[in-house]
């Protein structure tokens, strides 16, 4: 069994949604914008006995940035034109990436595509205004320029 992991609820996609289920044991983790099971003690099986939507994540066994996804930027290739662009350069693989919590997933529906508050709740990074969508949503494919996910794509495409 692995152990030494985090137990992630894919039923909620929010903070909204994930604090409904504050009672169960549940976190809203802001830096991964994931919906955590708190209460579990690091094991598989632990998380996997929760039911549906539960997915046990870990790193060992593989190098950090064979673990990590994130949203690489193209248009820039030094440290110095990427913090310039307010984006995080990542020494170790000498590439410019978005923050995570710009971008944590491979594609996304644009905000303004969506047309109800319900269906507006359910991307990452957009908000309902009283009247439409608005916001930008966290798929690497509405970042700003020229950009390529790597790693498995995120926790479903929203």
């Amino acid at each position: 069994e692995r152990d030494i992991g985090v137990c992630v609820y894919s039923g909620a996609m929010s903070q909204t949604q994930c604090s409904q289920n504050q009672t169960d044991g549940y976190t809203w983790n802001w830096d991964s914008h994931l919906c955590i099971w708190k209460d579990n003690t690091g094991k598989e099986s632990e998380c996997t006995a929760r039911g549906p939507m539960h997915a046990f994540y870990t790193c060992i066994g593989r190098q950090n940035n064979g673990c990590v996804s994130y949203c690489q930027s193209l248009d820039y290739e030094d440290q110095t034109s990427c913090e310039s662009a307010s984006l995080e350069w990542d020494w170790e693989e000498q590439v410019c990436k978005h923050w995570n919590y710009q971008a944590d997933r491979a594609f996304s529906a644009n905000c303004t595509s969506r047309p109800s508050w319900d269906e507006c709740e359910k991307v990452r990074g957009c908000w309902w205004d009283g009247t439409s969508c608005m916001g930008r949503s966290t798929g690497c494919n509405n970042r700003p320029g020229n950009n390529t996910w790597i790693g498995s794509p995120g926790m479903g495409a929203a």
